[in-house]
Order: structure tokens, then C-alpha cells, then sequence
């Protein structure tokens, strides 16, 4: 047999772990190599302990020396579970209690919101104005809702949905709205003032469907609560 074969049996021989073929197999090679037998004496030396030890250390060691590579397999499997399974909450949970899914409409109710701009702590310049949102209330209880802008545009909202957690307050609506200076003119998000056109809209995206919100739609809302 090759010798780095029996080499790399020499520590399990040593222990004591080997089967009996094995072990055979070793002592024969052991018995016409002169290296290997070097090997496995300075090898045996390292794995036992001085004669100093006495016989309490050696039966404590044995228990150490059963702990073969398929039980170690075994502990680092379990390891590897338990980590994923962590991520796996961890991820669950932010999922389902932070980033949310798209909402059904079905489930959202929809109520307008006026606040006068004076109210509303706005720049004395449009203090004559007034803000129209769009309140998003889920219909399932233990829910909150909440708006996220669509790949970066102002105009385009998902309406998201998660659950409530045990320590919330209080419910969670989704918001948007516009900032109008009259019945015709709405504050840009820049702070411009822009004359409203007749495709000048709000697009909301529910998980079915998306619902368009046309600014002068919203300002008729406005002059009706101003």
C-alpha cells in the first residue's frame, strides 16, 4: 500500500479508530517501512500525553479522542442549519414586518385630507395655499400601510402593506399629497410654482391594479375644503 495512505490513517490508527482490516494493513506496512514507522512514532508521541499524566488524564482524554470526523461533520452541519435558519427569520421578518408587499385595492380604503398651508407650517409665500392628500388605510386589521415612490418618480406610488408588530402604537396610513397655491397652481417638488394641466396626474399602484389621480381633480377637492 502506498505510504501516504497509511499516513493518512495514522491518526485514526493511533486513536484507536480504525476497523480491523484497516488496522492490519497498517501494522503490516508499519513492520517493512522504516518512514512510515518513523512517522507513526513521532505522531504517537504527539497525540498521548507525558508519562507525567496520570491515569484520570488519559480516561478524561477518551471521550475527546471518539469525536471522529463524522461527528464533526455532524456538528458543523448543525452549525450551518442554525445559521440559515437565523437569516431566514431575520429575513422573514423584515420582509414581512418592515418592507412589505404590494396591497390588494380591494383591502385599502382611500380618504382625501386637507391641511391649510399655515397649518401646515409652509413658507409665508403660499400661505394662501393648502395640501390635498391621499390617505391609504388598510381594511385588514393588524395591518399598516405605508407609499413608496416608483423608481424615483414623484408622480407614482406603491401603496405597501405589512403587519403590525406587537409593540406598534397605533395603525399605520399611506400618504402622498399636493401642495397647491390656488385652484389652478400646485408647488412642484423643486418648490416651482406650476400651472395644472389636464394631464397632470398621481399614479398609485396596488398589487391588481394602478389608479390614476388627476390634479385638478385634487385642487376641486381643494377649493371645496378652503
Amino acid at each position: 500500500m502506498h505510504c501516504d495512505i497509511i499516513r493518512d490513517l495514522l491518526p485514526s490508527y493511533i486513536d484507536g479508530l480504525t476497523s480491523e482490516a484497516s488496522t492490519k494493513l497498517v501494522e503490516e506496512h508499519l513492520a517493512q517501512c522504516p518512514q512510515c514507522r518513523s512517522c507513526y512514532e513521532a505522531m504517537k508521541n504527539e497525540a498521548y500525553p507525558s508519562p507525567a499524566a496520570t491515569p484520570g488524564d488519559l480516561q478524561d482524554l477518551q471521550p475527546l479522542k471518539k469525536l471522529n470526523r463524522k461527528v464533526k461533520r455532524r456538528v458543523i452541519a448543525a452549525v450551518l442549519i442554525a445559521v440559515v435558519c437565523c437569516i431566514g427569520l431575520f429575513g422573514g421578518y423584515q420582509y414581512f414586518c418592515n418592507y412589505g408587499w404590494l396591497a390588494s385595492s380591494e383591502n385599502v380604503e382611500i380618504r382625501y385630507e386637507f391641511v391649510s398651508a399655515a397649518e401646515y407650517g409652509d413658507a409665508e409665500e403660499n400661505s394662501e395655499g393648502g395640501v390635498v392628500g391621499l390617505v391609504f388605510h388598510s381594511k385588514n386589521e393588524g395591518r399598516n400601510l405605508y407609499c413608496v415612490t416608483y423608481h424615483g418618480d414623484e408622480w407614482t406610488y406603491e401603496v405597501k402593506e405589512y403587519f403590525e408588530t406587537p409593540w406598534s402604537s397605533f395603525p399605520v396610513n399611506g400618504y402622498c399629497s399636493v401642495t397647491f397655491l390656488d385652484a389652478e397652481h400646485y408647488y412642484d417638488s423643486d418648490g416651482t410654482i406650476q400651472t395644472i394641466d389636464d394631464d397632470d396626474a398621481i399614479q398609485v399602484r396596488f398589487k391588481d391594479k394602478t389608479e390614476t389621480f388627476y390634479l385638478k381633480d385634487l385642487a376641486e377637492q381643494y377649493v371645496a375644503e378652503s
